[in-house]
């Protein structure tokens, strides 16, 4: 048997119309362009409004099974698929809607298809606009997917559904235990009266905002304000300085693992320690680093005490800027938090560590997983697959 017939999406999906709600008076649910989670691959927000009050673009109605690429910023190439709903769905003309010509293709084989590496890829390199990058309905139809008969494309779509619900299973498991540090974390200090000091008092902070040094696609790597998320550090984007110029850019103090960092713009106020995962590193690009000193404060007690409520409407309060919000250093020392003795804060920490141990094992699965689905989904829609038999 030859490897699978390679069609464009426009062969086997119908043409969908566009149609103008707000000559109907009854409600609907409307898809905007920023309503799909671009990594759960799902729509997170319907707008409830009445047709005759639509928006300018909903303009495309949607039924159960079609799959939504979206076209245009800020949700450029996410997908998603339409699920059983109640009220009648229309969605933006940001979207290219997908429907499957039900002889020919399955709609979950397309949605799996509009996952993969290789389709995103090729919306992102013929996007144009340096602004608002966007792709037409046109490159999206146009695009080239395998097309096995249809027991086939179930028995796909089947093992890469499985496999993508054990990742997001794994991922909810992840979720839980940062719930589970945050609940202790309350517990432990919720009615906490301590003493408040600043920032300034109990920690050192070294700044290299406005030293921006130069990168490389290799070398020591560069952590941004980018890698800081809110109780968890990322190691996408991948940025670097070359290594010859560490010791000339490191000049105001060199951050250590376990340091808490602090993001004073775009966005303001995200929150999370320096992982062990790099020997050597550089800091800088919206990042203030701090180092708390160890007979007052542990850094695990800060992290979480700097993204509690009180602390981030003081950081509010003190922070300036129209477009963009961010708070000066001069400011951010200034704010306060509550010292509670250092045993207690050591107990915590503790506790933090076990769970975070466990965390790190669930991450370094998740990953596998995630390597292992991508390798799947190559050998499905990549050409590696040529009957159902290499699928089991």
């Amino acid at each position: 048997m030859g490897k699978w017939e390679m069609v464009r999406l426009r062969d086997v999906c119908e043409n969908v119309a566009t149609e103008d709600p707000t000559k109907h008076n009854k409600t609907i649910d409307y898809i905007d362009i920023s309503a799909i989670d671009a990594e759960a691959k799902e729509i997170v927000d319907y707008k409830t409004v009445l047709s005759a009050e639509a928006p300018s673009r909903a303009r495309q109605k949607v039924y159960t099974g079609d799959v939504l690429v979206s076209t245009v910023r800020p949700n450029l190439n996410a997908v998603a698929t339409i699920k059983a709903h109640e009220n009648d769905i229309i969605a933006s003309t940001g979207f290219c809607v997908l429907r499957a010509k039900r002889e020919l293709a399955l709609s979950r084989y397309i949605f799996e298809f509009t996952k993969t590496p290789k389709f995103v890829s090729a919306l992102v390199s013929q996007a144009t606009g340096a602004s608002y990058p966007a792709v037409s309905n046109k490159i999206v139809l146009n695009e080239r997917i395998p097309l096995p008969p249809l027991p086939t494309q179930q028995k796909i779509a089947d093992i890469l559904d499985r496999a993508s619900a054990l990742i997001e299973q794994r991922k909810t498991q992840i979720a839980k235990l940062e719930l589970l540090v945050k609940s202790q974390f309350v517990e432990m200090f919720g009615d906490c009266e301590a003493t408040r000091k600043r920032l300034k008092e109990i920690c050192d902070f070294i700044d290299y905002r406005g030293k921006t040094p130069e990168k490389s696609e290799t070398g020591i790597p560069l952590i941004t304000a980018k890698n800081v998320k809110e109780n968890a550090f990322s190691v996408e984007p991948q940025e670097f300085i070359p290594e010859a110029n560490y010791e000339t850019v490191m000049t105001r103090g060199i951050p250590q693992h376990n340091d808490v960092l602090f993001t004073t713009e775009a966005p303001l106020g995200n929150v999370c320690r320096i992982p062990p995962i790099y020997e050597k590193f550089c800091v800088g690009q919206r990042l203030i680093t701090m180092q708390p000193k160890a007979d007052i404060l542990t850094s695990e007690y800060l992290e979480r005490a700097l993204l509690t409520q009180d602390f981030q409407e003081q950081v509010l309060r003190r922070s300036t800027g129209s477009t963009v919000m961010g708070i000066r250093s001069k400011e951010l020392v200034e704010l306060t938090v509550p010292i509670p003795s250092l045993d207690l804060q050591t107990r915590f920490a503790d506790f933090a560590e076990r769970v975070e141990t466990q965390k790190a094992r669930m991450r370094e699965g998740l990953g596998l997983m995630e390597t292992n689905y991508k390798a799947l989904m190559q050998r499905c829609f990549e050409g590696e697959i040529s009957s159902p038999s290499q699928l089991r």
